[in-house]
């Protein structure tokens, strides 16, 4: 009997309702699950923590705390790809963005299968990324590996990540990740 995965949470961060509301429609028409919009930087941040959504799109021009300065905060919370819906076009705000750690953007005004296209990529990548650490994961528990050994050498494998991109997780938020995936060893019955 096959079963199906959940649909993938995503959360909208947009100050403008209408874009807010195309964007939840396109999305939820998709057969994603929608989070409750955040309008502004602050709460999104709280959304992230309260909802732990999937992937998360955000604007740039935000109130109380501008695009950048919310991805970076979200990236403290989560590693969630960050996609990027923007009208600015300028290199050195995209830059500044990645820096921050946001994985990609679509810029205003988006068709529905651009938007969607994104998403898409973006979620698939991110499912690419934790099945490989997984099998990495599951390869050294079947090796007899310890969890101390599995850490180290997650170690390795972020640090040769880090030096070949900038927008990637910290070491805490993939090891937070991967402890679903390292069982835990029974203590021996006497």
């Amino acid at each position: 009997m096959t079963t199906l995965a959940p649909p993938k949470k995503i959360l909208t961060v947009e100050d403008n309702a209408i874009v807010s509301a195309d964007v939840r429609s396109i999305l939820e028409g998709a057969g994603y699950d929608v989070c409750p919009d955040a309008y502004d930087g602050v709460q999104a941040v709280e959304h992230v923590r309260a909802y732990a959504p999937d992937l998360i799109l955000l604007d740039l021009r935000l109130p109380l705390l501008d695009g950048v300065e919310t991805a970076s905060r979200i990236r403290e919370e989560s590693d969630a790809p960050i996609l990027v819906l923007t009208g600015s076009n300028d290199p050195e705000l995209l830059g500044r963005a990645q820096a921050a750690g946001t994985t990609g953007h679509v810029l205003k005004p988006f068709s529905e299968s651009g938007l969607l296209s994104a998403v898409k990529s973006r979620l698939a990548e991110h499912e690419s990324n934790d099945f490989h650490l997984r099998c990495i994961v599951d390869s050294m528990v079947r090796d007899g590996a310890d969890e101390k050994s599995i850490v180290r050498a997650l170690e390795r494998l972020h640090t040769s990540h880090t030096t070949r991109t900038q927008a990637r997780p910290s070491l805490r938020q993939q090891l937070r990740r991967l402890a679903r995936f390292v069982p835990r060893r029974q203590p021996a019955a006497e």
